[in-house]
């Protein structure tokens, strides 16, 4: 009687020492004793597995070695830290710690969570510290919470706690003073940062637009979810960027800066921001444009003449006064029409801007020609007034001046 199986080896383990089934095990109310639990099967009692500990073996060991008594779960040596050594042998104590991950430079919150036997009140009181020994400064929350726990007659306490002085890193201590405590490192999102510069999309006199692609969190740094992005600009290097406009995620990712100075040169740039207060990450790469100038000049005088060696040279002038682009003139465009044609003027040449002439071949020989020349800034001047009509010369086996030749596209 109390024992079963081959040779009658194996220890009964029913309530109240209760007979088992000789051959089974099996307890005939088939209610196990502190201890032990039923198995899968229902057939009969076994032992608790490591770790848990009385009726059912409901109950889970918090023994700094995790081993305990199966039937009262006390432990060998002393409770882990987090847990009350007595008096329930280490069943109350700080189970776990919750914080908020942030982003940098706002408020953090943390909950330190009790369990302890149910009653009105709480029973301890838990503070957030950096030390385990309550070294100042120590923080008293503020709020708490209540929430039921899966072990009966047991209930969970909250404590919540807020700073704005911790760095991600920080270590945090819930301390249950003299009895438990248990930390937690607390953590930042790290904001995003769009690795792309802008790009131009249109300019004015007085006028920028630029568009960015949206942040990728496969390419580039930080954490989602992004909102929004904000746009930046200067006029100089030393000048303080300002923040203009805020475009919203889900819009196209596009701006336009109005009321700029003409031929002036500024800076873009865009940060992207992530969801919460501080989200705005650092400014991506800035890229530079130039706005356009105003009152561009054309060429006057285009004059077109045979020389004495049977070549069309084109030449034109250029009050220099006249020229206040900060790029001065960069090249001349030489165009030519057909006479009696309506077609647009076609490009014959380009030459660089200190050159003022220009020796044109290819044409059809023999054939009345006028000549126009553009002048380019930051941008292409409109057409000079035609020149006197011209015919192209018959070509010549002399020797001639460098020259460029018609681009009849």
């Amino acid at each position: 009687m109390g024992y079963y199986g081959n040779q009658c080896t194996e220890k009964c383990l029913c309530l109240d020492d209760a007979a088992c089934d000789k051959d089974s095990g099996r307890c005939e109310d088939t209610s196990c004793a502190p201890g032990s639990v039923l198995d899968p099967n229902g057939q009969s009692c076994l032992e608790c597995q490591a770790g848990f500990f009385g009726d059912n073996c409901t109950k889970e060991c918090h023994c700094d070695s995790d081993a305990c008594d199966r039937v009262t779960g006390e432990c060998v040596g002393c409770c882990k830290n987090q847990w009350i050594d007595l008096p329930e042998r280490c069943q109350e104590g700080v189970i776990n710690v919750t914080g908020s991950k942030t982003n940098p430079g706002t408020q953090w919150s943390v909950t330190c969570w009790v369990e302890e036997l149910q009653q009105t009140s709480p029973k301890y009181t838990v503070y957030l510290s950096q030390t385990m020994d309550l070294s100042p400064p120590f923080l008293q929350a503020p709020s708490s919470l209540t929430s039921a726990s899966n072990r009966a007659g047991f209930i969970q306490r909250g404590s919540t706690f807020t700073t704005t002085v911790a760095q991600a890193g920080d270590t945090y201590h819930c301390v249950i003073p003299g009895f438990a405590w248990l930390n937690t490192t607390l953590s930042h999102y790290d904001l995003p940062i769009i690795s792309e510069s802008p790009e131009i999309v249109d300019m004015s006199q007085t006028s920028i637009t630029i568009n960015w692609r949206a942040w990728d969190e496969g390419t580039d740094v930080g954490d989602p979810p992004v909102v929004s992005y904000i746009v930046h600009y200067r006029k100089n290097a030393t000048d303080s960027w300002s923040n203009v406009t805020i475009i919203e995620s889900s819009q196209l990712l596009q701006y336009t800066q109005t009321n700029l100075e003409e031929d002036t040169i500024y800076a873009f740039s865009v940060s992207a921001v992530r969801e919460g207060d501080m989200g705005e990450g650092p400014m991506g790469p800035p890229m530079t444009v130039k706005t356009l100038c105003d009152g561009l000049i054309t060429p006057t005088a285009v004059m077109a003449t045979v020389t004495d060696l049977n070549q069309l040279n084109v030449t034109w002038q250029v009050v220099d006064n006249d020229i206040t682009c900060s790029t001065g003139i960069t090249g001349y465009t030489i165009y030519y029409k057909l006479d009696g044609s309506s077609d647009d003027p076609q490009r014959a040449a380009t030459v660089s801007g200190s050159t003022m002439y220009n020796i044109v071949e290819g044409l059809e020989p023999g054939e009345n020609y006028t000549f126009m020349v553009s002048l380019t800034t930051d941008q292409e001047s409109p057409l000079s007034e035609a020149s006197m009509t011209v015919t192209f010369p018959m070509s010549s086996t002399s020797t001639r001046p460098m020259s460029s030749t018609p681009n009849q596209g």
